[in-house]
């Protein structure tokens, strides 16, 4: 009995899944730039309510906006093709669909006008 053949798309999750486990410092170094860079567009919502001026308050606010969009591309170029393909690919609408479609089972059924049955 042969072993069932995987598709195009498995292969590839296959692939990027080898290559992120395998991650070089730089890599790593790279995440957690973007990481860092999350957190600071997170805080930037609490920068009113610190009591500062109104020209300190934003003045902060384009210092913030700076550094963040600064760590977020220097980590981009730090964590390489391989895991910026791999994070893109858990970000993507599509496969976003596909999850929620996998999960309530009925997705696919209505996009196809069919009667619903499980994915």
């Amino acid at each position: 009995m042969e072993p069932p053949l995987e598709t195009d798309q498995a292969s590839a999750d296959t692939a990027t899944h080898n290559a992120t486990k395998r991650l070089g410092l730089a890599a790593k170094a790279g995440l957690g730039l973007i990481v860092l860079s999350t957190l600071l567009w997170v805080a930037l919502p609490a920068i009113p309510f610190l009591p500062l001026s109104t020209s300190q308050k934003a003045s902060l606010v384009v210092a913030v906006l700076v550094v963040a969009e600064a760590l977020f591309l220097a980590g981009v170029l730090l964590a390489g093709k391989e895991v910026a393909k791999r994070y893109r690919s858990w970000l993507s609408p599509r496969r976003l669909w596909q999850r929620l479609a996998g999960k309530t089972g009925t997705f696919e059924s209505k996009k196809q006008g069919g009667a619903s049955k499980d994915i």
